[in-house]
């Protein structure tokens, strides 16, 4: 009975402790279509270009759980085709959420390891984005929110 009693109460901490003190809020899909056209209406390599600037609210945090960037192709009514394979990078402020993984840059690709926690504040969502192409990009970024119950 001892044991029983000792196990539970030792199961119960542990389920106690490792939710901690975050309360699911909601899901927010982000999506973001992005045309890449110089001045002359021509492609470009635009660099780095803001999206989106989203304030989190105080006690709040971010679960980002994917992140992908497609490139569409016009004869094609602009539907997404094929994952990026130019020097594509897509940031909440500095933190990296997503790179393109080029056959020709393989030996020099980060490894973006899901999830990544995002605190709270102002963030600003970028991509950076190396290309000829004049066909859409479409971004996207899945997130769970959740609320930090003191």
């Amino acid at each position: 009975m001892k044991k029983l009693l000792f196990i539970s109460f030792l199961f119960v901490s542990t389920v106690v402790y490792s939710q901690g003190n975050l309360q699911f809020n909601r899901v927010i899909n982000l999506e973001y279509s992005q045309v890449l056209n110089g001045t002359d209406g021509s492609a470009s390599n635009t660099g780095e270009t803001l999206l989106e600037s989203i304030t989190l609210e105080e006690n709040k945090v971010w679960k980002v759980v994917s992140a992908a960037i497609t490139l569409g192709d016009r004869t094609r009514g602009d539907n997404p085709l094929y994952p990026v394979g130019n020097a594509v990078g897509l940031f909440i402020n500095k933190t990296k959420i997503y790179q393109s993984m080029s056959s020709t840059a393989a030996n020099n690709q980060q490894i973006i390891r899901m999830p990544i926690w995002i605190s709270s504040g102002t963030k600003n969502i970028l991509t950076y984005m190396t290309s000829t192409s004049n066909d859409p990009w479409t971004i996207s970024i899945s997130i769970i929110e959740f609320n930090i119950v003191q």
